[in-house]
């Protein structure tokens, strides 16, 4: 789910570039930021880039006009601080990046209709 959801952001953005933070999978967009990236073309390994959680300047810095997205896992090991989603949320908004959390983790655990139902909506 997470390749389909970076291929439509994709071609909703009409950007290639994706911010992530997090664990997600084995694709080769997310893999190419892993020490795993063996045999992942170099192309693809330019498009992916990360940031770290609680740390709202770090995606600050790495967001661009050419981030189609940003994937994350909406809570680590350690619980958002400081509005830190929100704070992610608003910086997509603001560049036009779709934002995508991914809750495979999270999901039915925190609540039925995940963190998105505990937190609600970002957008009004």
């Amino acid at each position: 789910m997470t390749s389909a959801a970076i291929r439509l952001a994709r071609a909703y953005t009409g950007r290639d570039k994706i911010l992530c933070c997090g664990y997600h999978g084995w694709h080769d967009w997310y893999v190419s930021v892993t020490d795993r990236n063996n045999g992942i073309p170099q192309a693809i390994q330019d498009l992916t880039h990360t940031f770290n959680y609680n740390d709202i300047k770090s995606l600050q810095e790495a967001l661009d006009h050419e981030t189609a997205c940003v994937i994350m896992e909406p809570v680590t090991f350690d619980p958002p601080k400081d509005q830190f989603l929100q704070q992610v949320a608003e910086s997509c908004i603001e560049n036009g990046s779709l934002l995508i959390f991914d809750e495979m983790w999270t999901g039915f655990r925190l609540a039925l209709g995940g963190l998105r139902n505990i937190l609600g909506s970002y957008r009004t």
